[in-house]
């Protein structure tokens, strides 16, 4: 891998974990700066090492995507309890932010999953989605940062019945498009 690339994908990993962990707490309290960089590197090398892998080694649907999700879930569990209090929302946002930022930095032309399976949720995605009454009831939680697996099934369930929202990655990058650059804010969604 070139020095370029090494750098590019650095960055994309520094700005998907800003957008995971800016309003989702994942460290318990008095958690020393060391140990959270510690934490943050192993982080970085599962992500590397076992689960993007899987993406450029194979054609990754929706429904395998929700699998890995889950996987990454638990090994993010298994790293450190004593520093880590991980939530699916940890794992969920993450991975759609890295893989999409990978996507949209044209880092995923030599794999078999050529972009996101899913997009990111979030409180943006969730307000559009305008999800009825009866289907947040259907949720234990309509908060990202607190929702489980179970409930991130449900929403892309949700958006599979919608024909605007057909491929998610793209409907939430148009949706970024038409919203947040306007305001010269950093991407956030």
């Amino acid at each position: 891998m070139s020095t370029k690339n090494e750098f590019i994908q650095s960055l994309f990993f520094a700005c998907a974990w800003r957008d995971t962990v800016g309003h989702n707490q994942l460290y318990r309290k008095n958690t020393e700066e060391d140990k959270k960089k510690e934490i943050k590197n192993k982080i970085k090398t599962l992500l590397e090492e076992e689960i993007i892998p899987k993406y450029k080694e194979e054609y990754i649907t929706p429904e395998k995507h929700l699998e890995i999700m889950g996987d990454f879930f638990e090994k993010l569990q298994n790293i450190d309890k004593d520093v880590l209090n991980p939530r699916p929302s940890h794992a969920q946002k993450l991975l759609n932010m890295i893989l999409k930022y990978y996507w949209c930095g044209n880092l995923m032309g030599g794999w078999k999953t050529r972009e996101p399976p899913l997009c990111p949720i979030d409180s943006i995605i969730l307000k559009m989605l305008s999800l009825k009454s009866d289907e947040k009831s259907k949720l234990e939680s309509t908060s990202w940062t607190t929702m489980n697996l179970e409930d991130y099934r449900k929403v892309y369930t949700f958006m599979k019945s919608r024909d605007a929202w057909k491929n998610p990655s793209e409907k939430e990058l148009k949706a970024w498009d038409e919203n947040s650059h306007s305001l010269n804010e950093p991407p956030s969604v």
